[in-house]
């Protein structure tokens, strides 16, 4: 009877570790995905042939070549304390391919745990001969808590906010920032995406994008400025009436 029951038990959990191993996770994990005029690379969190950074929540991607695109210091940030935030950035994209290069890419986290009313948008770079050529960020937020950045274009969820630039020349440098409303319940997804465009030769350095939710029931900047006057001229009106008594 014992030998009925040990070989019951080990079917059974046989067949959980089966199940188990073609279950999909119970959420993923930071990931950036980016294409290079047709080549393509990913990295997940915690990849340890991409990822030089052992803390769960940022990716330090090792400096590499892409298509002729040499990109350093890629770092990728998702955190959920003290606030919900997806961030991305790079020091420098050099493109010496000999050709034109269009970067695609997308950096996605899921799991995201605060109530948001709306959400602060960022992003900012500075393109250095690159002859006219410009970039577009866009910021995406998923109420179904979906997974983005499987590839470059992955990007799951509610377009809440666009920006392009297009450089001007030699030289040139842009910068963007945006509270856009849009109600989020936990758990959400976020997602950056981002396209531009480099000449050979040219490179955007000091690339930053950056997405935060913005708790329900917290003043915007230019509400606390407007209660702030408020407050101001109340007092100057309660000692106005102080001094006349």
């Amino acid at each position: 009877m014992r030998k009925a029951n040990s070989y019951t038990a080990k079917v059974v959990v046989a067949t959980f570790l089966a199940v188990a191993a073609n279950a999909p996770p119970a959420h993923a994990v930071l990931q950036i995905s980016e294409d290079v005029s047709g080549t393509t690379f990913i990295c997940v969190d915690n990849d340890v042939t991409c990822d030089t950074d052992p803390a769960v929540g940022k990716i330090n991607l090792v400096a590499t070549t892409v298509n002729g695109v040499q990109i350093t210091g890629n770092f990728d940030r998702s955190t959920t304390n003290p606030l919900d935030l997806l961030a991305s950035s790079s020091t420098s994209a050099i493109n010496n391919s000999g050709a034109t290069r269009l970067l695609t890419g997308a950096v996605s986290d899921t799991d995201y745990v605060g109530t948001a009313s709306s959400f602060r948008t960022t992003g900012s770079g500075t393109f250095v001969a690159d002859g006219g050529d410009g970039i577009t960020l866009t910021y995406f937020v998923d109420n179904a808590n979906g997974q983005g950045a499987d590839d470059p274009n992955d990007t799951p969820g509610s377009n809440i906010a666009n920006f392009t630039f297009v450089s001007a020349g030699i030289l040139d440098s842009f910068a963007y920032d945006q509270t856009v409303p849009f109600v989020a319940n936990s758990p959400f997804s976020m997602t950056l995406h981002f396209v531009y465009t480099l000449i050979d030769g040219a490179s955007l350095n000091s690339r930053g994008q950056a997405i935060a939710a913005v708790p329900t029931g917290v003043p915007e900047p230019a509400s606390l400025a407007l209660l702030g006057s408020a407050l101001a001229g109340f007092g100057l009106y309660r000692r106005r009436r102080q001094t006349k008594a």
